[in-house]
């Protein structure tokens, strides 16, 4: 028996974690971000890949927003067994470094939040992933600070592999 086998016996893959699957394979993406006021039309991809023996999805986000450029995201959805929750670690060009953390409501939806601070003020990233069918996902971003809303993201994903 090799280690990775013995490993695997120790630490066999949850449910939890089968369950982020569902994201892998490669996605055309099309929506729009409101900023105070203004709207902008964004085009790209994704990509999410099994890592870590399949205990977790990595993504690899890019974005045009026609008049406001590139978007860049890097991702680690992941379950961890001891909440019995997904987190989401994401980093952005535009200063995002934030663990999200959420749920599964149904087989459909998962919903994923980041509370923290900017200066003073209380910022929160509240994500919305809904599958309206296996190949295609819709997610939602509010983000608020102060309790004021600030941007929102609607895109929807649809898998091209």
């Amino acid at each position: 028996m090799s280690q990775e086998d013995r490993l695997s016996d120790l630490f066999p893959l949850p449910e939890g974690a089968r369950r982020l699957h569902c994201f892998l394979g490669s996605w055309k993406v099309v929506g729009t971000l409101e900023n105070r006021g203004r709207s902008f039309v964004a085009e790209g991809s994704a990509t999410f890949a099994s890592v870590s023996g399949g205990w977790g999805v990595l993504l690899q986000n890019r974005l045009e927003f026609k008049g406001l450029g590139t978007y860049l995201e890097t991702g680690i959805l992941g379950y961890d067994t001891m909440e019995d929750a997904v987190h989401f670690f994401a980093l952005t060009n535009t200063s995002a470094a934030y663990d999200h953390k959420g749920a599964w409501l149904n087989d459909r939806s998962l919903r994923l939040t980041y509370e923290g601070q900017r200066g003073t003020e209380r910022y929160s990233e509240r994500l919305s992933l809904d599958f309206r069918t296996p190949d295609e996902l819709e997610i939602s971003e509010e983000d608020t600070l102060g309790g004021q809303p600030v941007t929102t993201m609607h895109v929807r994903l649809t898998r091209t592999s």
